[in-house]
């Protein structure tokens, strides 16, 4: 199966999915064990011991830590298909985010000497993994340098285009359908609502975005 790509967005990860064999998406099935999920529950904790992997089968994952301070940041949605686990099963080491299910959602969890076993016997799965991997490592950074900018405007520009390339959704006509409200975006971020919806309401005067109910539309990416 080809890539998970859709008309004018770099999509930052991987649905496994979709670029899986059927015969590899099957074993993968067969390896582990599914758990369904309400709104809200807690599915992983920061600093768990990593003894499985976990795929989004259905609903989504938000991914959070807290800082220094205590607040929690929002640091991305796990969409269908993504996996969440695998570096700290195969470092050994507890894994570095909570996550919560937002709306019901059912995961499939793979024991990790299973998967490591299948990683072995599948290289074409191994690379794609790997590919997951690097794209996991280069938003890190994309959210450090992020971070460490001194203007707000710009934290929420790059913010809005990063989670547009990992979670939006194409259109026949062009925008990208971020489905987020402004205060999960703010949460991102790491700034307050006000400010962030300030800094909103200026990109979408510039015509780079358009305001809705929950979500809003990225008119473009990378400019």
């Amino acid at each position: 199966m080809g890539a998970n790509s859709k008309p004018g967005v770099s999509r930052n990860r991987v649905d496994l999915f979709a670029e899986l064999s059927e015969a590899a998406v099957k074993e993968l099935r067969r390896l582990g064990f599914t758990r369904r999920y309400t709104d809200k529950q807690l599915v992983q904790q920061r600093g768990d011991l990593a003894d499985y992997a976990l795929i989004v089968l259905s609903g989504r994952l938000m991914s959070s830590a807290h800082l220094p301070d205590g607040t929690e940041s929002l640091t991305r949605w796990m969409e269908v298909g993504e996996m969440s686990g695998l570096s700290s099963i195969l470092s050994d080491i507890p894994v570095p985010v909570t996550l919560m299910a937002k709306g019901p959602t059912e995961i499939l969890f793979i024991p990790g000497p299973a998967l490591i076993a299948f990683l072995t016997r599948d290289g074409e799965a191994c690379v794609t993994l790997l590919r997951m991997l690097g794209l996991r490592v280069n938003e890190m950074f994309d959210m450090i340098f992020c971070r460490a900018s001194q203007r707000l405007s710009d934290r929420v520009w790059v913010t809005v285009q990063r989670l547009a390339c990992e979670n939006g959704e194409s259109t026949s006509d062009g925008p990208i359908i971020l489905s987020m409200s402004q205060t999960e975006i703010a949460r991102v971020v790491g700034a307050s609502r006000q400010r962030v919806n300030d800094e909103l309401l200026k990109l979408q005067k510039s015509k780079k975005i358009r305001l809705g109910y929950r979500r809003l539309e990225v008119l473009s990416v990378g400019q």
